[in-house]
């Protein structure tokens, strides 16, 4: 981080080496709070990763129990 010219970042792009050599924070309290009172309650998450292996493959150039990553996610 000490090799990146600080003149050449935005001011975003410099909180991550400000706060990485200096063990600084910087927390917009503003936006979070603008944040926390967009949403709307109830919230609801699920991130569901796993892989299948099927005998009969599903797609081209798919090979008879090869992993085949597969993701659901519900916001």
């Amino acid at each position: 981080m000490e090799d990146v010219p600080a003149d050449r970042l935005g001011w975003r792009h410099k909180l991550q080496p400000d706060g990485l050599l200096h063990q600084k924070n910087y927390i917009d309290k503003k936006a979070v709070r603008a944040l926390l009172n967009s949403l709307w309650y109830p919230l609801c998450f699920m991130d569901f990763e796993t892989t299948c292996m099927v005998p009969i493959p599903l797609f081209d150039d798919m090979r008879p129990y090869q992993q085949l990553p597969f993701q659901f996610s519900l916001r």
